[in-house]
């Protein structure tokens, strides 16, 4: 059962201007769930509600496709941790040897941050960013406000 609408909601991919839209919602879960998945929701979120266990968690949901290297960033650093060469750790994730060395040095950006995911939420719209265009309208609308040079 949704609470709420979802919501479309720009996050920039960590070291680029890339801005993506994701989608959050949250999603509450009642008592008819079965006792093992009860067991295993931690006690944040849980309320009662006329004698009805009420979980609520948030989600997120990714309205687009994830490029290669954030996708695999956090993995590559930790194998490049165990002392993996590069070629190994493109073999173990399906990709080229070069982009294992770009995931692996997000990988290790992120870490040194304190980050697990490639992309943070945006609050404001950022000095640098591709494709945010507020002057132009959208395509779709029929009110394409685009300047013919």
């Amino acid at each position: 059962m949704l609470k709420a609408a979802a919501r479309a909601v720009p996050y920039q991919q960590f070291g680029t201007d890339k801005v993506v839209l994701r989608a959050e919602f949250e999603v509450t879960l009642t008592s008819g769930l079965p006792a093992v998945i009860g067991e295993s929701i931690r006690q944040d979120g849980i309320e009662t509600v006329d004698g009805i266990t009420l979980v609520r968690r948030p989600v997120v949901v990714d309205l687009f496709e994830m490029s290669t290297v954030p996708q695999h960033a956090v993995e590559a650093h930790k194998l490049r941790e165990t002392g993996m060469s590069l070629s190994k750790i493109g073999a173990a994730l399906g990709i080229s040897k070069r982009l294992a060395d770009w995931a692996t040095r997000m990988g290790a950006a992120m870490a040194a941050r304190g980050l697990t995911d490639p992309f943070v939420r945006l609050t404001e719209r950022p000095e640098r960013v591709s494709r945010w265009n507020r002057e132009r309208g959208r395509r779709d609308d029929g009110n394409d406000q685009r300047r013919a040079s």
